[in-house]
C-alpha cells in the first residue's frame, strides 16, 4: 500500500523504493529506431508542477499497455532512477523514471491539479522572448532519449532540412501534436491541436507571418 508520497524534486538515485502520487501529461509509444527496441514513454507531473520522464522498456510494455492515460492521476512504486545526460529532454529533471518487472502503477481518483504546458499566441513565439531554448515553447521538438529534431517555426533553412530528412523516412506526410493549458479563459481545461499537413507544407510557411501561419493550419 502506498503510503507517504515524494516530490518529483526529491527523486534522485539513492533508492527505487520512491512512492510517488503523479499525473500522466503525455503518453506515447517510440517505435524501433537505430537498433534500438520499441519503448513506451510517458511524461509526468506532481501537484507542485514538477514533470518527469517515465520509460518503458519493450519487454514492460504489455504489463502497463492501456493503463496509462493522458490526464489520469497514477500511484507509482517501484522503479530505477536513471540520470539522463541529454542536452534535449522532455522536462528539466535531471532524471527520468525507468519501468520494470518490479514496478507497480494503478489509477487513483483523487483531487489533482493539472499543470499541463500553457498554450501560447504565434506572436510570442515569433518575438522568441524570452524563451529557454531547450524547452518545448516556440519550437517542435521531435525528441526521444537519444537524438532530437527541433524545427524553429520562422527558422533558417538548416533546421528544416534536418527535420526532413529524419522525420520523412519515420512519419509519412504528415506530423501532429496536441497542447493543453489550464489557463484558458473561461476557467476550463482549454485544448488545442496543430497539424503539420506535409513536410513541404511546414518548409513553405517557414516565413510567413505568425498571423498567417494560424490562418493556414486552420484551413
Amino acid at each position: 500500500m502506498v503510503g507517504m508520497w515524494s516530490m518529483i524534486r526529491q527523486i534522485d538515485q539513492s533508492k527505487t523504493t520512491w512512492d510517488i502520487k503523479a499525473c500522466a501529461t503525455r503518453v506515447y509509444r517510440e517505435p524501433a529506431h537505430d537498433g534500438f527496441p520499441e519503448s513506451m514513454e510517458v511524461i509526468f507531473h506532481d501537484e507542485e508542477g514538477s514533470k518527469i520522464h517515465g520509460h518503458i522498456p519493450d519487454q514492460f510494455i504489455g504489463k502497463f499497455f492501456g493503463l496509462f492515460r493522458e490526464g489520469r492521476v497514477y500511484a507509482i512504486k517501484n522503479f530505477m532512477v536513471e540520470e539522463i545526460f541529454m542536452f534535449f529532454k522532455t522536462t528539466t529533471s535531471a532524471y527520468r523514471l525507468r519501468f520494470f518487472k518490479k514496478s507497480e502503477a494503478f489509477e487513483i481518483k483523487v483531487p489533482f491539479p493539472l499543470r499541463t504546458f500553457s498554450l501560447v499566441s504565434f506572436a510570442v513565439l515569433q518575438a522568441q522572448e524570452s524563451i529557454d531554448d531547450r524547452a518545448a515553447i516556440g519550437q517542435v521538438h521531435v525528441s526521444n532519449m537519444f537524438n532530437t529534431t527541433k524545427v524553429i517555426l520562422n527558422g533558417v533553412e538548416g533546421e528544416f532540412n534536418e527535420f526532413k530528412s529524419r522525420m520523412a523516412s519515420r512519419c509519412g506526410d504528415g506530423l501532429s501534436f496536441t497542447i493543453a493549458s489550464d489557463t484558458s479563459n473561461d476557467g476550463d481545461i482549454g485544448t488545442g491541436q496543430i497539424q503539420l499537413v506535409t513536410i513541404e507544407q511546414l518548409t513553405k510557411w517557414k516565413r510567413t507571418a505568425s498571423t498567417g501561419f494560424m490562418e493556414k493550419l486552420q484551413t
